[in-house]
């Protein structure tokens, strides 16, 4: 199971905050390889231009030290830095969307994009009261089918190695 963030595009017009919309973007929070293997050209796909150019010229630069001889050293420094696109280039997409008024408004485990939204959306059609679509009568409007119902106290613990009172029971 894979983490997938929402975030949701600023209201328009005549739309209340907090609405979901058909726009939402699902963003893995995840390791990715083709981020690693092509990490420039992946930025680039995520319309993440600066940073995408500042990986580029690195990528040339240590191209440049591999020529010079210390070819071990820019392999390394060129694996490394893949390495740091891959794990934080799903946070550069969330700043950017953040930076067009995205708002952050919730993330779930799942198998794919299309499990996430799924999720989102049935979630979000729970909370406004709204039946989802395909959700039995008295079923609850999450995919994972709990109830609607109060959370329940946790059990009272009985005996063991402390006593109510917090001392040791020696019998």
């Amino acid at each position: 199971m894979t983490r997938y963030i929402v975030f949701e595009p600023p209201p328009g017009q005549g739309e209340a905050p907090g609405t979901p919309s058909e726009n939402a973007v699902f963003v893995r929070d995840a390791f990715s390889v083709w981020a690693f293997l092509f990490p420039w050209i992946w930025l680039l796909r995520y319309g993440l231009f600066v940073s995408g150019l500042v990986v580029f010229l690195a990528s040339g630069g240590l191209g440049w030290l591999a020529r010079q001889g210390a070819t071990p050293l820019a392999a390394a420094l060129l694996a490394l830095l893949g390495l740091l696109v891959a794990l934080e280039g799903p946070r550069l997409r969330g700043w950017r969307l953040r930076r067009k008024r995205y708002v952050e408004t919730g993330a779930f485990e799942a198998a794919n994009a299309e499990e996430a939204a799924v999720y989102y959306y049935h979630a979000v059609a729970g909370r406004a009261g709204r039946k989802p679509h395909g959700a039995e009568p008295g079923e609850a409007a999450y995919p994972w089918g709990f109830a609607d119902r109060a959370p329940r106290a946790a059990p009272r613990r009985r005996g063991g190695w402390f006593s109510r009172t917090g001392s040791r029971d020696h019998g």
